[in-house]
């Protein structure tokens, strides 16, 4: 999901979003999972995603907190639903306009493979995945190696603003997880590699 309440090139979660997710908690739900929650700001969807800062940025908790306050204000203490803020790097699928870079930087992702080029969309189809998405760049170890690091940073981030959990995004071409090779045991080495480092990333939250 995704809310475009954040402001142009993204940012904190702000009072658009505290009076939608209020609402949404006095509903009756057990969990609520946030919207895309963007760790790196040069890698947008939409261009007002709500952004974690860069590691080692100032940060600013409170806009987090009162964000987790919202989704925790239900009619009830007994029926508060749990607050689970959705991770996410957009990788290939982050846009060459409104993705947070210039135009012509591109997105960093798992493969060099532009969105859109393994389906059949069609002339027209075609050409708008060409013209709002560029080929990706493939990451490198040193890439990879600072996205978890911005993950673990957004999920203690999660945790010091009061949220229950964390999610991690990892569908509609998102950066997570790699495409799969052509052998069998490093696929599911490369697959298990990220939320592995991810997990022990988080180790110091529990000292």
């Amino acid at each position: 999901m995704y809310e475009h309440l954040a402001g142009a090139g993204g940012g904190p979660p702000n009072e658009k979003h505290c009076r939608l997710y209020e609402l949404w908690a006095k509903g009756g739900w057990g969990v609520i999972l946030t919207g895309n929650v963007q760790v790196s700001s040069t890698h947008l969807s939409l261009g007002a995603d709500a952004v974690i800062p860069q590691s080692g940025s100032p940060l600013d908790l409170e806009p987090w907190k009162r964000f987790a306050e919202a989704i925790h204000a239900s009619n009830s203490a007994s029926e508060r639903p749990l607050a689970v803020m959705q991770l996410s790097h957009s990788g290939r699928q982050s846009p060459r306009f409104v993705g947070g870079r210039w135009p012509w930087v591109r997105a960093l992702a798992p493969s060099g493979k532009r969105l859109g080029s393994d389906k059949k969309v069609g002339f027209l189809g075609d050409l708008v995945f060409k013209i709002g998405f560029d080929i990706p760049k493939p990451m490198t170890r040193a890439d990879i190696d600072w996205a978890i690091k911005q993950f673990v940073h957004g999920a203690t981030v999660a945790w010091k603003a009061g949220f229950d959990g964390v999610e991690l995004h990892a569908s509609h071409g998102c950066k997570v997880l790699p495409r799969p090779t052509r052998y069998p045991c490093h696929s599911l080495y490369l697959r298990f590699n990220f939320p592995i480092r991810f997990s022990k990333g988080l180790k110091h939250l529990l000292l």
